[in-house]
């Protein structure tokens, strides 16, 4: 069974070698996604930069959002954008771990210790399309890291949104108010829980803001929100 396994890779490879999800250059290794060096170019955050700033001050205005963790900076026509898009489009699940490990880095380095990971919900109907929720994707990838907890059933959403592709923070808050929902069922206690929403890309944050504010009523202690990364309410996402 083994040279029978192993032949069955070496023709799936020929058919099918792993390409990078950014330049499409071979892979030598077949369990990457991407080359070292596309991810080495993906720009990084601290908590120094202005767009981490902006974006961290307006999710704490809202009073439900207590800090912020993103580890890059979306841009366009770079290869993030390259790789969220095959997380969200050609059913590479495994994109989402992959960022998801980034994002586990990021938490570590800032010392925060969540007691549960949500990521935001999809509508049903979107991910009966999809297959998966990406954000989820993203979650456990934190998770396979960290060994945290992922609550993906926590909140739902019963909203099906529009897209918020050139909304303003306020046109999107409008959006997705009530857009989700706390389900009631036999969940663990949330008080004195550092609650931590998980998303793959935040703009302006109004649909996290919007789970933290349900989480909040729930009983969440604190919520931070997490994501892969953040861009500039211009980005057209």
């Amino acid at each position: 069974m083994g040279i029978i396994t192993s032949a069955f890779r070496t023709l799936v490879d020929f058919v099918y070698p792993p390409l990078c999800l950014s330049c499409n250059r071979l892979l030598e290794d077949e369990s990457d996604l991407c080359c070292a060096e596309c991810l080495s170019e993906i720009p990084r955050l601290s908590s120094e930069h202005p767009l981490f700033i902006a974006s961290r001050d307006r999710m704490r205005s809202s009073g439900v959002v207590d800090d912020l963790v993103s580890a890059f900076v979306f841009e366009k026509t770079g290869g993030l954008q390259k790789i969220i898009h095959a997380l969200k489009y050609q059913n590479i699940e495994a994109a989402g771990t992959m960022l998801g490990h980034f994002i586990e880095k990021e938490i570590a380095a800032r010392c925060i210790v969540p007691s549960l990971l949500v990521p935001v919900p999809l509508h049903a109907a979107k991910q009966r399309d999809r297959g998966y929720n990406q954000a989820e994707a993203v979650a456990r990838g934190i998770a396979e890291k960290a060994g945290w907890q992922v609550d993906a059933e926590l909140l739902k959403r019963v909203k099906n949104t529009r897209t918020q592709t050139k909304l303003s923070f306020e046109q999107r808050q409008k959006n997705v108010s009530s857009a989700f929902v706390f389900r009631d069922r036999n969940v663990p206690d949330l008080h004195d829980a550092t609650v931590m929403v998980v998303d793959d890309v935040i703009t302006t944050g109004a649909t996290i803001v919007e789970c933290a504010r349900v989480l909040k009523e729930a009983g969440a202690t604190r919520v931070v929100a997490a994501s892969v990364a953040l861009a500039a309410k211009d980005s057209d996402l």
